[in-house]
């Protein structure tokens, strides 16, 4: 019942979505959005949610345009843009119960993000083919991984004889912050 002339207070929690994922053109638009929504050159932000199953069954261009891209970035100084505390993706990816099917990474391409210092919650990705030399999420890590499934399809290593590393969601470096939490990786 509501007495007339009595005030309520009422907290309704709020999620704002820079954009709501609904298939593979979306997928790729968040790099776009996310550079838009960040506080400098070198950082991207945005918060984007899935809001169903996603088939993207094609190669994954580097969210971030890949190391030439870093390096142009990199030469406006600063710390290194290989950090991932500083730089890269710092915005959240949530799947919402949801997953991204049939994504493939690019041989040397630094995985989704390059550098990711963000967070990533809530998603499976599934039928995921990896290069082998990179992460699904990226090489620089900083961020944090939580309530996730990946399931990969294929981890190929280009050439075996020179190439021993065979990443599945992080990359080379972790710089000791990375979290991941709830995290099941299915190889």
């Amino acid at each position: 019942t509501v007495n007339e002339g009595t005030e309520y207070l009422v907290t309704v929690p709020v999620v704002v979505v820079t954009k709501m994922i609904r298939n593979a053109e979306d997928l790729d638009q968040m790099a776009v959005l996310s550079k838009a929504a960040g506080t400098r050159n070198s950082k991207w932000e945005g918060y984007f949610a899935l809001a169903n199953n996603v088939a993207y069954n094609k190669a994954f261009a580097c969210f971030i345009g890949g190391w030439a891209e870093m390096n142009k970035l990199d030469k406006l100084g600063g710390d290194s843009l290989a950090d991932g505390r500083y730089h890269g993706f710092h915005g959240v990816l949530d799947g919402r119960g949801y997953a991204i099917d049939g994504l493939t990474v690019n041989y040397w391409s630094g995985g989704m993000f390059l550098v990711f210092g963000g967070t990533i919650q809530n998603i499976a990705f599934t039928n995921v083919v990896l290069p082998g030399n990179t992460g699904l999420f990226g090489e620089s890590m900083a961020g944090t991984i939580k309530n996730v499934y990946v399931q990969v399809k294929e981890n190929k290593v280009a050439d075996p004889d020179t190439e021993s590393n065979a990443y599945t969601i992080l990359g080379k470096d972790a710089w000791g912050v990375t979290r991941v939490y709830d995290t099941f990786i299915d190889v």
